[in-house]
């Protein structure tokens, strides 16, 4: 506080100097601070010192005082901006412009900066541990001399990274040192390509592209010789200018081709749509209509925007979700477009695995009735890139061409893991981190797993800026939330908000893990061991684009994996990814042959190929679960099915069909839309006593209503968050293997329903993360879902010898399971 007190009596005349010396500036040039700190010193005796003007600075505000190099050598100059300082002199009940430092005396001015330093003093006299955080602003607005800003504007990676091995960031936890991982930097691999059209290459010049790396050079050698392709390379290492650069060069030939680019999300396709376009601008002498079509694309009579894009693009980036529901099924709609479709691009590859993948290898299965496409597929985190893309689109394996060696340059990666081991008060350890990076300057994305934890993270460290403000004066607005539920227009915001470098850091789930560009980052605070190495990868390689150097920060909890992860770190950080592989389910199989035949009657004939893809023998009628039609001497589509089999056939989700009903929230008195869930998200989220939390503020949800899916909330300002509480009822419905393990005992797989009910939910503090109580919940809706499992019989002889055993049954049937699947 001395130090302060001390400062307060030299601003006077640094205030009074700095006004009448401004006002006689003709152009609003800069002051020098050497001729001011002389002369407060001749007043006051004090030593005013540059770190005395970079806490004034930091206590009033960069958006007030701007301190920058001199011409001269190790001196400074600075400027205050009148402006910017409150208007208290004043009469309250006027009403008018504020008005600038020209129309207002320098009287008034001085007394306004004495004032704001005034109410700064008082707003840091209450601050804990004043001394580190007087120093912390010194350090924050320290200006740099002409000799040394050129080579540090901001903290850099490197010195953020030393903190972090001194343990010097962060509240209770430590680094894990023996997990450390540094990923040297790379030059560029260069290779000359297959000749390109000039008009192509004057376009690539106009975004600085004059060469090619080497897997880009080789995967358009291959494509240009039509062999099914698939690169498998680093993210952020140019994989979209490997189709880019064909199809505008089969349409420089031929502009009847049409073109089908397949994403995961919507996002990614839009933002690929936009890089496409603007690649396509500069080439005039190419017409070319380039169309995004998705759940979000107008279909009304005033608005025909489908059938419109149906006609006349050339290049449609979609996904699968609409192929499926609304372009295969629409055959005379789609027909001249399939019959002139040329190639099909598959951006990341390594999504389609499991049932998901199963549902997409039937749907381009689908798509191969109508056309016989060359396909191009992209991905980065797949052992098996080949064999999957075969798989998926029903390809002999040697028929792939796979391009693997990433000639990209790439700057330093570090790789560190960060131990949370216990909560510190009253914030956590990915806070305390965020906040270093937002006085750093430096840019980062925080991966959180789930969307209510993304949501607490985010309220968190803007609750931390609002405490610290002294510290973090404006970085409120450089701290963002991104997840799914937000509206469309919200998240387009957020993204280009990304790319334009205003944001410093943004916390995101999953939802921002794909590729969709969001300028360059420089770390990737990832808050809890993700579930897998490619996503690990995937998470890591959002940050160091554009060949920076970069930093990824595993943040581990109290999670049993994250457990694990700790203590056997030795393999996280190394590029060791998992076979992709998609499931053999024959009841999807079935409701995509049904698909198949309501756009087209299977004919025994033509179809055999196609109905084996699906696992289905043709010239077997008993193998065909399909009504025969003797009219047309083919199989046709159950009325089961109509009007719209895709329908019911979500590709997604299980395979309830409430599960795709969207639920609403709604925020009272106005009745405004806040979010759409589906029906499981729902179950555990709303409640009534549920608070959700939307953009880091906190809504309170008053009552449901089941029949119309709609949940009544309001805002609220609440220290706790609450957690749901579940029943979980697994019922077998059908046995398909069974195995005789005694002769009481049988380990079965098969159809089994699972029930879930929501009986109550806790109140858990959002610093301590502990639970203030719990609260039962009388009258809650049931969710019920089928899937594949497995599970063992018992004779009621060997229940009862668990019971008398005294042992926990459950635990005694899980490891039983276990012994006897191995």
């Amino acid at each position: 506080m001395d130090r302060l007190h001390k400062l307060q009596t030299a601003f006077k005349p640094f205030a009074t100097l700095s006004v009448f010396l401004s006002s006689k500036q003709e152009h609003d040039n800069a002051l020098e601070f050497d001729a001011i700190s002389a002369a407060v010193r001749q007043s006051t005796g004090y030593p005013l010192t540059v770190e005395d003007l970079a806490l004034i600075k930091g206590m009033l505000g960069p958006h007030v005082l701007d301190i920058a190099s001199s011409q001269k050598p190790n001196q400074f100059q600075f400027k205050i901006n009148f402006s910017a300082l409150p208007t208290n002199d004043l009469p309250k009940r006027t009403k008018r412009p504020r008005t600038s430092s020209a129309e207002v005396s320098p009287v008034q001015l001085i007394t306004r900066l004495i004032d704001s330093f005034a109410a700064a003093v008082k707003r840091l006299s209450s601050v804990e541990n004043l001394e580190q955080t007087l120093e912390a602003l010194v350090q924050t607005n320290m200006p740099l001399s002409r000799s040394t800003k050129s080579k540090c504007q901001t903290r850099t990676i490197e010195e953020l990274i030393e903190m972090l091995c001194r343990n010097q960031i962060g509240g209770s936890g430590q680094l894990v040192t023996t997990a450390t991982r540094v990923l040297p930097a790379r030059p560029a691999e260069y290779q000359t390509p297959p000749p390109i059209d000039p008009a192509i290459q004057e376009a690539l010049k106009s975004r600085d592209i004059t060469r090619l790396y080497t897997h880009q050079a080789q995967a358009i050698g291959s494509i240009s010789q039509n062999k099914h392709t698939v690169v498998n390379t680093a993210t952020s290492s140019g994989k979209s200018l490997i189709y880019q650069i064909p199809i505008l060069q089969t349409l420089l030939s031929n502009p009847q081709a049409r073109f089908l680019l397949l994403f995961p999300t919507k996002a990614l396709a839009q933002d690929q749509e936009h890089s496409l376009k603007q690649l396509v601008a500069q080439i005039p002498q190419l017409q070319v209509y380039v169309d995004t079509l998705d759940g979000d694309t107008p279909n009304t009579k005033d608005c025909p925007e489908r059938q419109l894009i149906s006609e006349r693009a050339q290049i449609i980036l979609t996904n699968f979700d609409t192929l499926h529901t609304s372009m295969l099924p629409n055959v005379p709609r789609w027909h001249a477009f399939w019959t002139r479709l040329h190639l099909v691009v598959i951006d990341e590859l390594h999504i389609y695995q499991h049932a998901f993948g199963q549902h997409v290898s039937h749907i381009l299965s689908r798509l191969q009735r109508f056309a016989h496409p060359q396909f191009v597929a992209c991905s980065a985190t797949t052992s098996n890139p080949g064999e999957h893309l075969a798989e998926l689109c029903s390809l002999d394996p040697e028929s792939v061409n796979i391009i693997d060696q990433n000639g990209a340059p790439q700057g330093q990666r570090t790789m560190m893991l960060w131990d949370s081991q216990t909560q510190k008060l009253p914030f956590s350890d990915t806070t305390l981190i965020s906040s270093h990076i937002l006085s750093s300057g430096l840019r980062a994305v925080v991966f959180c797993r789930t969307r209510h934890a993304c949501e607490l993270v985010f309220r968190e460290i803007a609750d931390y800026i609002e405490q610290h403000y002294d510290l973090l004066a404006n970085k409120a607005a450089q701290v963002v939330c991104y997840r799914g539920g937000y509206a469309l227009s919200e998240r387009r915001d957020i993204e280009q908000r990304l790319f334009n470098n205003q944001i410093q850091i943004v916390v995101a789930t999953s939802a921002l893990e794909l590729g969709i560009d969001v300028g360059a980052l420089d770390i990737a605070l990832i808050v809890g061991a993700p579930h897998s190495q490619s996503s690990l990868w995937q998470q890591s390689g959002r940050a160091g684009r554009r060949n920076r150097s970069c930093l990824t920060l595993v943040v581990a909890e109290t999670s049993p994996l994250d457990r694990r992860i700790v203590s056997q770190h030795c393999e996280l950080f190394e590029q060791q990814f998992a076979p992709a592989h998609i499931s053999t389910d024959s009841s999807i199989s079935t409701a995509h042959l049904q698909c198949a035949a309501f756009e087209r009657p299977l004919d025994r004939k033509y179809d055999c190929a196609f109905a084996l893809q699906l696992h289905k023998d043709l010239l077997d009628p008993d193998n065909v679960p399909l009504p025969w039609d003797r009219a047309t001497n083919s199989w046709c589509c159950a009325l089961s099915f109509k009007p719209w089999p895709p329908l019911l056939v979500p590709i997604r989700s299980s395979h309830n069909d409430n599960d795709r009903l969207l639920w609403q929230v709604l925020v009272l008195p106005s009745l405004r839309v806040l979010e759409e869930m589906d029906t499981w998200r729902a179950q555990f989220t709303l409640y009534e006593g549920a608070i959700l939390f939307y953009q880091g503020q906190a809504f309170g949800i008053h009552s449901i209503d089941v029949d119309s899916r709609l949940a009544m909330s309001s805002v609220t300002d609440v220290s706790w968050f609450t957690r749901a509480s579940s029943r979980l009822d697994i019922v077998p419905v059908s046995t398909e293997r069974a195995v005789k393990l005694t002769d009481t005992k049988w380990i079965c797989s098969g159809s089994v329903s699972i029930s879930s009910t929501v009986v109550g939910y806790s109140r858990v503090d959002t610093r301590t993360k502990r639970i203030i109580e719990y609260v039962p919940l009388p009258q809650t809706y049931p969710h019920t879902t089928s899937a594949n499992g497995i599970w063992i019989d018992l004779s009621l002889a060997d229940l009862q010898l668990l019971t008398n055993s005294k042992c926990n049954r459950l635990l005694t049937l899980h490891s039983d399971i276990q012994l006897s699947s191995t």
